[in-house]
């Protein structure tokens, strides 16, 4: 049984796909726009329900194969044709440890496993590193994923309406379940696993399963649609990255979804009419190729123009994005669907099998090839390069059990013969990238030097931190309890609290003190709380200040001015502006030092003269891995800051 076209759903891919786009770009108002994936997910889990119920009778293996034929020409041919032009890009743009990373994600999303190349890739909202941009092809890999298996669940059951029902409402509550707890105690994972995401998609099925009744009241149905797409329009607007997770936030969209689409589907509301309007569905018909488009088109952009864009560049890329759309949509989705070209079955199994092929060769060729270096001259590969974190340690230190590390039992990094005095270093990511100068300091001091971290927790008790798909609050309350218990067994002679101070990174709250207004005081008050627990006689606690930070990864900014003839000057800040990026922390700290609870040094004091702050050193070796970070080479350069911590007369 055929289904009939309804305008207003591709009118709801239109709000979708506009408002990923214009997060992506940054466009004030839009805070919420990735939400716009959720709606996706719903409109296909009912669009591909409906389509699977043609087949329902029919011999599973003949089933199967036209649908799976269908998906190809509806998903292949647009997607191949992207990732071979934005491939052709890279090559002539992308420096050396970029195309790296470029490489492997385009092996695996021409595989489909975008979302895991994307997960491997770290936080999708908090990318410390130039984006990919192919990111966004997580979204594609889970709905493949699931197609996968879905369609041969459903028509394997048989006819039967209420087994299909069953099947679905439990493949829902099962992935709901497993959203919510990964959402807490493994938040990337909520966010990119299939299993995780399958309920957005099963909502869909299920309304395609008739499971809700049929809206026969007009006045009903229209407060739906208006209450529907008052919620959506709230979600994108209003929505935040920093504390969002798929089981509970996402909620709000899947379920306004269901009701924009439940809501007419017996007859049309005034909110389907306006979803209707030409403009509006011509949108919708090109929402595919917009999303592939729209992401590699701004982060090639942004990578070219280095600095932030300006509006002019932003309309442009957007100008650039719906060009490329339409024609994507116009000469390849359209001609393929409607069998004008690659008519049958085994001509276009033929031509995308060797499309992927060679995409997935000449990825995996980029990956493996380390970015195809040779491409540039020594210098820029130099300057490329130099974004060395302490990977090493990092995977040893950040990963110790919290049983352990209560016990005492943390990295030891020096530890000098016979009695000495002792240091524990405790922090996030930005504690690590201290650590080959306080490796350097316990050795020239010869001080028994203990580390441990986690990513995105800052060293901070009785806090909870809401944006973090790193770390769970759970598990980083826990592990600075952890850290406590540790400092109590080892009585080291210095405690040094080193993190992202940024507030602007993860807003965060004081659970029991749900008052404290500003993050001001709520830095004060954590850290008041974490010294009264660190405090003994004789014992420091040293603080370590912010680094400035950038809005671009320095190393590839520093590699691309050179390529291009741009003084790095426009590259650097103010040492006034470095200031105030912790202008809610340091206030604080300063006022703990007069009082004489702690002690604090400032990285700042040798990044940054009176006037500017630097990005390389005497000998022009970058001192940042990315927008944030130190390097080894950073590391090593602040050193005479950090001494202090050790000085016994600060």
């Amino acid at each position: 049984m055929k289904f009939a076209y309804r305008p207003d759903i591709d009118g709801i891919r239109a709000v979708s796909v506009l408002a990923v786009i214009l997060f992506h770009f940054g466009v004030p108002g839009f805070a919420g726009g990735f939400v716009g994936v959720d709606v996706f997910f719903v409109i296909s889990g009912y669009l591909i329900t409906l389509q699977l119920q043609e087949y329902r009778g029919r011999p599973l293996g003949p089933a199967l194969g036209d649908f799976y034929l269908r998906r190809a020409r509806r998903i292949l041919p647009a997607s191949l044709i992207m990732l071979a032009v934005i491939m052709f890009v890279a090559v002539l743009l992308l420096l050396p440890f970029d195309l790296e990373r470029f490489g492997r994600a385009a092996a695996m999303g021409v595989a489909f496993l975008g979302n895991i190349a994307a997960w491997q890739g770290g936080n999708y909202f908090l990318a410390t590193d130039t984006p990919s941009p192919l990111l966004h092809l997580w979204s594609l890999a889970v709905e493949e994923q699931f197609y996968l298996a879905f369609p041969l669940l459903l028509l394997a059951i048989g006819s039967s309406a209420a087994r299909a029902r069953g099947l679905v409402l439990a493949v829902t509550v099962i992935s709901f379940a497993l959203c919510a707890w990964a959402s807490v105690y493994h938040r990337a994972v909520a966010f990119y696993f299939t299993p995780m995401r399958a309920w957005e998609l099963m909502l869909g099925a299920l309304l395609a399963l008739d499971l809700l009744a049929e809206m026969r009241r007009p006045a009903l149905r229209e407060l739906c649609a208006v209450s529907a797409i008052v919620m959506l329009l709230m979600t994108i607007v209003a929505g935040r990255s920093d504390y969002w997770s798929p089981w509970l936030h996402g909620l709000v969209p899947c379920i306004a979804t269901l009701l924009l689409i439940h809501s007419s589907a017996s007859a049309p509301t005034r909110v389907a009419r306006v979803l209707s309007l030409r403009p509006v569905v011509f949108i919708g018909l090109i929402s595919y190729s917009l999303y592939l488009w729209h992401l590699p088109v701004h982060v090639l952009g942004q990578y070219y123009f280095i600095l932030p864009l300006t509006i002019g560049q932003q309309l442009a890329l957007l100008a650039t994005t719906l060009l490329l759309s339409v024609l994507s949509w116009r000469f390849v989705e359209l001609p393929v669907r409607r069998r004008r070209v690659l008519a049958s079955g085994w001509a276009l199994a033929g031509v995308a099998g060797v499309l992927s092929v060679a995409l997935l060769l000449i990825g995996v060729a980029l990956w493996k090839s380390g970015g195809a270096p040779g491409r540039f001259p020594a210098e820029v590969v130099h300057l490329a390069g130099s974004s060395q974190h302490h990977r090493s340690k990092a995977g040893r230190c950040s990963q110790l059990p919290t049983t352990a590390i209560a016990a005492g039992d943390l990295c030891l990094l020096h530890s000098p013969a016979g009695d000495a005095r002792s240091l524990v270093l405790w922090g996030d990511s930005h504690a690590l990238t201290f650590l080959p100068a306080f490796e350097n300091l316990a050795r020239s001091h010869g001080w028994r030097l203990y580390f441990a971290m986690r990513i995105a927790c800052r060293p901070l008790l009785g806090i909870s931190t809401t944006r973090s798909q790193w770390q769970s609050n759970a598990a980083c309350q826990e592990f600075n309890v952890a850290m406590t218990q540790a400092v109590d067994r080892l009585q080291p002679d210095v405690v040094v609290l080193a993190a992202y101070w940024d507030s602007r990174y993860g807003a965060f709250t004081i659970p029991a003190h749900p008052e404290l207004p500003t993050s001001e005081a709520r830095f004060s008050h954590a850290f008041e709380e974490t010294e009264r627990q660190l405090a003994v006689p004789g014992r420091r606690i040293c603080i370590v200040g912010g680094v400035p930070q950038y809005e671009y990864p320095v190393p590839f900014a520093l590699a691309r001015a050179k390529l291009r003839g741009i003084d790095d000057g426009l590259l650097r800040i103010s040492r006034d502006a470095a200031r105030a990026q912790y202008a809610a922390m340091e206030p604080v700290v300063e006022r703990l030092v007069a009082q004489r609870r702690v002690i604090a040094v400032d990285p700042k004091d040798r990044l940054c003269d009176s006037a500017r702050c630097r990005l390389m050193d005497d000998d022009g070796k970058p001192l940042y891995a990315d927008s944030n970070h130190l390097n080894i080479d950073g590391a090593m350069f602040v050193t005479d800051s950090l001494a202090r911590c050790l000085d016994e007369n600060p």
